[in-house]
């Protein structure tokens, strides 16, 4: 089997999908696989992607669904080419929605987090499979270089996330939405405000589905307005979840970190903010960090990229109550905090007054992780995907098959 992979390493505002396709590619060499990354935006773009398919790859690996609708001539070129385009989903396909449509048999939407693949499946599938990624990979080499301990033990606490305000996004549906719409937005927004420590993606669904007049509505229209709440919704909770943090860190040795946050008082506080949203700047504040704090996007049994990043970096995690089906990263209690501000307050504190034992905690937690996981697992996923994708496009039958297996079935 051929084991070279194409990689998509799109242009993006913090250049977080070319730092995601370096990292692959250098992981991937270690272990005797070839990734040849791309760039959509470049001039050679096309060029380059007929040259490397006529290679036979394993499969073309992107991230985001970007990539997945590119056409020629009218037609989906992964149909055309018949090799397997293997999408990583780090988000909700409620947000931008589109790209997570699948237009050719010969896709495949493979999603970091359980609540995002069961949000898709509930949707309409078009084509291809869906799945979820077992096994998250490391983002940056894991410690490639010794962890500076005194560094880190002078270092701060580092919150890397954009921002954006809950009061603002409130107000401006108020008065986008019509009076129906926002009643039933607004009704789930103010169970959200009272439960912000036992909201999930999946909780907003299931309270989406709660409180949706039950209208008449064929199929695919209800579909789209349920899509435009869960979003809405879901980017509420996320903003009160990190203003509620950001707000709490300013009055600590901490920095906030990315776009967005003009709304949050940082004036004569002890924190700090850096409107900087730069991947590999956001990383060396990470490696530098006492400690990382996290505030998952609405899910609870999948693992972050900013978590990933601390264990990467040797850095310790403070994170919000998660169910984390992965065992590489078993957080203690003693690092986990709730949605409300003594919660957070308190395990700051903790930190601040046991540095030692906290970067102790990060090297022991990365020793961890690489211990269990490795890039060879995640290639085995995407290795089987391609072969999966392959084999329900083939047309020719084995002669193995019973006389009563009709293959292919005629499903599409």
């Amino acid at each position: 089997m051929n084991k070279k992979i194409i990689v998509f390493g799109p242009s993006s505002g913090s250049n977080v999908f070319q730092h995601f396709s370096q990292s692959l590619k250098t992981q991937f060499a270690a272990i005797g696989v070839t990734a040849v990354t791309l760039d959509l935006q470049a001039q050679d773009f096309q060029q380059r992607l007929l040259s490397l398919i006529q290679e036979a790859p394993l499969a073309v690996l992107s991230f985001a669904g970007i990539g997945g609708m590119f056409n020629i001539d009218g037609k989906n070129f992964w149909e055309l080419s018949k090799v397997p385009f293997i999408s990583i989903f780090g988000d909700s396909p409620a947000y931008y929605f589109d790209l997570h449509f699948m237009g050719s048999n010969w896709q495949s939407g493979l999603y970091g987090f359980p609540e995002h693949a069961e949000l898709r499946k509930c949707l309409p599938l078009s084509h291809g499979f869906v799945g979820r990624i077992e096994t998250p990979f490391m983002l940056p080499p894991l410690i490639e270089k010794p962890v500076d301990i005194e560094k880190k033990l002078s270092g701060k606490l580092v919150f890397p996330k954009t921002g954006n305000s809950s009061v603002k996004l409130r107000n401006d549906l108020r008065a986008a939405l019509p009076k129906a719409v926002f009643a039933v937005w607004g009704s789930v927004a103010d169970v959200i405000d009272t439960h912000l420590n036992t909201v999930t993606h999946g909780s907003i669904c299931t309270l989406v589905d709660e409180h949706i007049p039950a209208l008449s509505l064929e199929g695919r229209f209800l579909a789209k307005v349920k899509l435009l709440l869960i979003a809405l919704l879901d980017d509420y909770a996320r903003r009160l979840e990190s203003e509620m943090v950001a707000d709490v860190l300013m009055d600590y040795p901490a920095i906030v970190c990315g776009s967005r946050w003009e709304h949050l008082n940082s004036v004569n506080r002890t924190g700090a903010y850096i409107p900087v949203s730069d991947y590999a700047y956001t990383d060396e504040l990470i490696a530098a960090s006492l400690a990382v704090v996290h505030a998952s996007p609405n899910t609870s049994h999948g693992i972050h990229d900013r978590q990933i990043r601390a264990i990467a970096h040797g850095t310790a995690c403070l994170s919000n109550r998660q169910v984390l089906v992965s065992e590489g990263y078993n957080l203690a209690d003693d690092i986990i905090y709730d949605f409300a501000r003594d919660s957070l307050r308190d395990r700051i504190e903790w930190i601040l007054a046991n540095k030692e034992e906290v970067v102790t905690l990060g090297m022991e937690r990365a020793a961890i992780y690489k211990e269990k996981f490795h890039i060879s697992h995640f290639y085995e996923q995407i290795a089987n995907m391609a072969e999966f994708i392959r084999f329900a496009n083939a047309d020719v039958r084995a002669a193995a098959f019973p006389d009563y297996l009709a293959w292919p079935p005629a499903l599409g």
